[in-house]
């Protein structure tokens, strides 16, 4: 049965509320946590923990290619990145469940950040830009505020990069 669990809270919960057995506030209290998050959970979810299982159930070499497949596609569509860019995204995939490192990573690259925008804030020429410039500057600092790093944090850094880069690529076009 791919759902007894669920099955087996809501009979759990049948039982209690008419008297027919008692299973004690541990086992009621993990039924209607199931009950609750079955509720909860989007239909997605519930079919993304299906194609996990199905994929680990798959033989070693189809794993392996669909693997590689994936690191091939994800290359292809993200090549324009820049190596700052991919090490951020190194590092967040890498350390998803290590908060700590993940967030001591992210610091550092901030001050880097900041300290490459400062060194690029004299070379603009244009007054409207050195404006938004040293506003990003000083938005550096929120950008990334928090004690848990999530998707948001990540994204305004691989912006920040972009940033950068964009701003060298000018200034290469006006010196030439």
């Amino acid at each position: 049965i791919p759902n007894f669990k669920m099955l087996a809270s809501i009979y759990r919960v049948f039982q209690t509320e008419v008297g027919k057995e008692d299973f004690g506030p541990l086992q009621k209290t993990d039924s209607a946590i199931t009950i609750t998050e079955h509720i909860t959970q989007s239909k997605q979810t519930r079919v993304k923990k299906q194609n996990l299982s199905e994929y680990s159930s798959q033989d070693k070499d189809l794993r392996l290619l669909s693997y590689q497949l994936l690191v091939d596609k994800f290359n292809k569509k993200y090549k324009s990145l820049n190596e700052n860019q991919k090490n951020l995204l190194k590092q967040y995939i890498n350390n998803v469940s290590n908060t700590n490192s993940l967030k001591e990573f992210i610091d550092s690259e901030v001050v880097k950040i900041k300290r490459a925008l400062k060194s690029l804030l004299p070379k603009v020429n244009d007054k409207i830009t050195k404006i938004k410039l040293s506003e990003a500057i000083d938005y550096t600092d929120t950008a990334t505020k928090g004690k848990v790093v999530k998707d948001k944090h990540v994204v305004a850094l691989m912006r920040y990069y972009e940033l950068i880069k964009e701003i060298k690529n000018v200034q290469t076009r006006q010196s030439s």
